[in-house]
């Protein structure tokens, strides 16, 4: 008996020692698109507070390809250790394997650490759309189905399916026009290509207080500070519609819970440095660093919801 007790004791010995040391060498967080984007930039942000937290180097590895499939995939089959992570997205984390049967990874390929960061979009039109109110933009689609289009970054990416949401809640038919960003969708609707888009308010911004665009609703549950006056989709009575572009850390499965610990406390420390908060403010995201439980489950609760999203609209993608 004592032999036994002995094995067990240092089998939690060997389990919980690596994670109070770790981490004793420099740690990659892979960005599974280019460099640039919103991903990119919150990523290396915070990548810079955590070398400072954890002394040693953390270094953000843009790893790009198949929509955010490449890197994810690189770090689902990665060494559980805790030195190469993943900063996903919703699109990469959760939508991606729910599309492409070959992903080689679903939402539970992952050990879940902490919800970054996390912005709403904005339903906008064009200045050229007599719609100015979202519930006149909904009676004029239902006036003339299949006349207006809206503006995606590409098929099944959130914008597309924040579109199908709208859709399904408002009753209406509205033609999809996918594009290759974010940016180009935006400069559709400004050239008059499309009617309307869903962007967060760092893409559009500037375009709506210039009166090039309008901003009809946000897809969130409260107002957002910087457009105080644009009313949230419940307001205007599609409480169905909300949707949000995230960010968040994972771990390859497998990753000790006492790493994961670790990690996810500095992801709540990081974010809530005054620094950070401005940083994000300016670029109109939310820090959100919650604990890998949370997140867990709000990654299982987006699945569940943009899986119905999917197989409602029977989107299929090649």
């Amino acid at each position: 008996m004592r032999n036994v007790l002995m094995g067990m004791l240092l089998a939690v010995l060997a389990s919980v020692t690596p994670a109070q040391d770790y981490p004793t060498k420099p740690v990659t967080i892979v960005v599974p698109f280019t460099p640039g984007g919103l991903t990119d930039v919150t990523a290396r942000l915070l990548g810079a507070e955590f070398t400072k937290m954890l002394g040693q180097q953390v270094i953000v590895e843009n790893k790009p390809g198949a929509g955010g499939r490449v890197g994810a995939k690189h770090i689902a089959g990665s060494p559980p250790d805790g030195y190469r992570l993943l900063w996903g997205s919703d699109s990469s984390l959760v939508i991606a394997p729910l599309l492409y049967k070959d992903a080689g990874y679903d939402e539970k390929s992952f050990a879940p650490v902490s919800l970054g960061a996390s912005t709403p979009f904005l339903i906008v039109v064009g200045a050229g759309v007599e719609a100015k109110t979202m519930q006149e933009l909904v009676a004029l689609a239902r006036r003339e189905p299949g006349k207006l289009n809206f503006a995606s970054s590409g098929p099944g990416s959130t914008l597309h399916l924040t579109g199908e949401m709208l859709k399904a809640a408002a009753g209406i038919n509205v033609v999809h026009v996918p594009y290759k960003s974010g940016g180009a969708a935006r400069d559709a609707v400004l050239a008059g290509e499309v009617q309307m888009t869903f962007l967060p308010i760092s893409v559009v911004g500037p375009f709506i207080t210039s009166g090039r665009m309008r901003a009809l609703a946000v897809t969130s549950t409260k107002r957002q500070a910087a457009l105080p006056d644009v009313p949230t989709t419940a307001e205007v009575g599609l409480p169905g519609v909300l949707a949000t572009g995230w960010v968040g850390l994972v771990a390859p499965p497998g990753t000790p819970p006492a790493i994961v610990g670790k990690l996810s406390d500095t992801m709540r420390k990081a974010v809530a440095l005054p620094e950070i908060r401005e940083h994000f403010g300016k670029i109109g995201i939310d820090p959100v660093g919650d604990t890998a439980a949370e997140f867990e489950a709000f990654m299982a609760a987006e699945h569940k919801r943009f899986k119905h999203v999917i197989e409602s609209a029977g989107i299929r993608v090649e």
